[in-house]
């Protein structure tokens, strides 16, 4: 598992996000930025990664319910 902030800055990452990038469980990942640290071979994982950040769910309407008729799920 790998915990980024709104700006990308990785701000937690355990060891099996660790072990599967390669690195020692003593290697610091936290404080630098996701898309540094993370390489794929094929495809733009900086763009996805920044399209997931600034998403906007275009199906979904907001919800607008005044408070007292709003669910719980």
């Amino acid at each position: 598992m790998v915990s980024t902030d709104r700006t990308g800055l990785i701000i937690a990452a355990n060891e099996s996000a660790k072990r599967l990038l390669g690195l020692e469980p003593e290697d610091r990942l936290e404080g630098k930025l996701v898309t540094d640290a993370i390489a794929i071979k094929e495809g733009d994982f900086s763009k996805w990664y920044q399209d997931a950040l600034h998403a906007v769910d275009l199906k979904r309407p907001p919800s607008i319910l005044p408070r007292s008729h709003s669910h719980k799920y």
